[in-house]
């Protein structure tokens, strides 16, 4: 420590133009651990530490991504590790609510970044599928930063770290108003990342002049695995109910050859009909609404992308006299 160690280094066949006497290069210890080991040099060491660095220099350049793909690595461990929203060892977040919040947030469950990743143990190493796995963790709204890279190299098999990091998910309100003498109430709970799973879980209830509404929501991004997104919305209000489906499976991957979806929307509700301020009829409103979609993509091909999307929709609104109305008789 503190010692400025000192390498010669010859390179084999190099020779000074001018004296064409052999060339030799004095580096220091930082210059010798980005040469040593890269073709055609050979280092000496004034003690026993060049081998050591060697060895160093060595592993970093094994760990070259270029390399890795060239030499046709392999996906040995893929090992995941998830940081809780406070990093409770920098003794800037090290405080009580922190901690607290570390204790009452649920981490994030292993198998729900596994099975988002595009390459698993067995597989060919590609740089790219661990930059689009990146891409697609990053959107989700659970996860405040990801990493990953490769960690070990030995025998024709790549190790590789993913590192994640938490937020905070749970989020709601409550809200009370009062104008004209009468009173507006919403109260609203939502979780983006639902125990851990994931899944996006909300729930709210409003009361305001018009309506007093209940409506229930469940999203889940993949589907066991299967890279197929659903999303449910359920309303029950006092003017009617609606129900909504989205269920999909996009183009997740830049080399994703097919897609497909599709969104049902089922409805039967009270419209009000005013005139100076004053509900003086209503009717009833059923509302039919289906559209199917399928994608088709060439894939990645030169740095782009070709998709084509099509399908079809379907809807169908109707009107009726709403229960309770009296059929109006028209002079």
């Amino acid at each position: 420590p503190g010692m400025l160690r000192v390498y010669r280094l010859r390179s084999p066949g190099a020779e000074d133009v001018t004296t064409g006497e052999p060339v030799e290069k004095v580096l220091s210890a930082a210059d010798a651990g980005e040469q040593v080991g890269t073709e055609g040099v050979q280092g000496e060491s004034v003690k026993d530490s060049a081998p050591a660095i060697e060895a160093e220099a060595a592993a970093a350049d094994s760990l070259n991504e270029v390399l890795l793909e060239g030499n046709g690595a392999r996906i040995g461990v893929v090992k995941i590790k998830i940081a809780d929203i406070f990093d409770e060892s920098d003794p800037t977040e090290d405080r009580k609510l922190f901690r607290l919040v570390n204790r009452l947030h649920p981490r994030t469950k292993e198998w729900v970044i596994r099975e988002q990743l595009l390459f698993a143990p067995g597989d060919p190493y590609s740089e790219r599928l661990l930059e689009e796995s990146e891409r697609l963790l990053r959107k989700r709204p659970y996860l405040y930063d990801v990493d990953i890279r490769p960690v070990r190299y030995q025998d024709g098999v790549v190790d590789v770290e993913v590192d994640t990091q938490d937020v905070w998910t749970l989020n709601g309100g409550v809200s009370f108003t009062r104008t004209g003498g009468e009173n507006d109430i919403s109260f609203k709970l939502k979780d983006d990342n639902f125990l851990g799973f994931g899944r996006k879980v909300a729930v709210s209830h409003s009361k305001d002049v018009d309506r007093t509404s209940n409506e229930l929501i469940y999203m889940d991004t993949n589907i066991r695995g299967s890279r197929t997104e659903i999303e449910v919305k359920l309303a029950n209000n006092s003017d009617g109910d609606r129900q909504l489906l989205h269920l999909r499976q996009p183009f997740y991957a830049l080399n994703t050859r097919h897609a497909k979806g599709m969104t049902i929307l089922l409805e039967d509700r009270v419209d009000p009909i005013f005139d100076l301020g004053e509900v003086t009829r209503e009717f009833r409103h059923e509302i039919d609404f289906f559209e199917p979609w399928w994608g088709l993509s060439t894939g990645l091909r030169e740095g782009s992308v070709t998709r084509w999307k099509f399908g079809f929709t379907y809807s169908s609104d109707r009107f009726s006299q709403a229960p309770g109305q009296q059929e109006e008789v028209l002079l």
